[in-house]
């Protein structure tokens, strides 16, 4: 059982209370535009998550046991994808307010089912918040309580127990160069990922 200090206990509530999953607004015609432009479009980081609900989240894509990992153009092309591209897409808009485009990739049991997640993490006034399927605000203290914070969101929404057993952090832009923003290829096969 997950251990959460009292601070901790309200922080994750008040989450819990104020997320929605993505994907269940319509689109806004502000995003109708090229990939390129829709980073020039952002103002801050409000406007992320107006983005993320033009996204249509994509099931059947996230229960591929292979995911291509695809770039920002693909993502906004294709308008729909699952946690990845919701990062992705988070990481790309928030690097233009000069946020690093940084992934947490989570590894976590849900049900007793291995399954991992990916979301943009930025920090802000020492606190780490985050952005892409299931966003939080900058209130954790650390990249451990985001984690097993971000585990136990993914159980509640999915009504199922979830925890955590790792996470690793990559920096978009020094693991693929520009490529993660305008490439076509999958990025999974160059992917290093990192335990923590």
């Amino acid at each position: 059982m997950e251990r959460f200090t009292p601070l901790e206990r309200r922080e994750l509530e008040t989450i819990l209370h104020n997320t929605a999953p993505r994907g269940t607004y319509p689109s806004s015609p502000d995003w109708d535009c090229s990939w390129r432009e829709a980073l020039c479009r952002v103002q801050n980081l409000s406007d992320v998550d107006d983005y993320l609900n033009t996204l249509t989240y994509d099931r059947g894509r996230a229960q591929m046991d292979a995911l291509p990992y695809d770039s920002f153009a693909k993502v906004h092309d294709a308008r729909s994808g699952c946690c990845w591209e919701y990062a992705v897409a988070s990481a790309a808009l928030a690097s233009q307010l000069g946020y690093r485009p940084l992934v947490l990739i989570l590894g976590l049991t849900l049900n007793g089912k291995e399954e991992s997640h990916a979301e943009f993490v930025y920090p802000r006034h020492g606190r780490w918040g985050t952005k892409g399927r299931y966003s939080a605000p900058p209130v954790m203290e650390s990249l451990d309580v985001t984690a097993r914070m971000l585990a136990r969101l993914i159980g509640q929404q999915a009504m199922k127990e979830a925890h955590a057993f790792g996470y690793a952090v990559i920096d978009l832009q020094k693991e693929f160069g520009d490529r993660w923003l305008d490439s076509g290829e999958d990025l999974h096969r160059d992917l290093a990922v990192r335990w923590l």
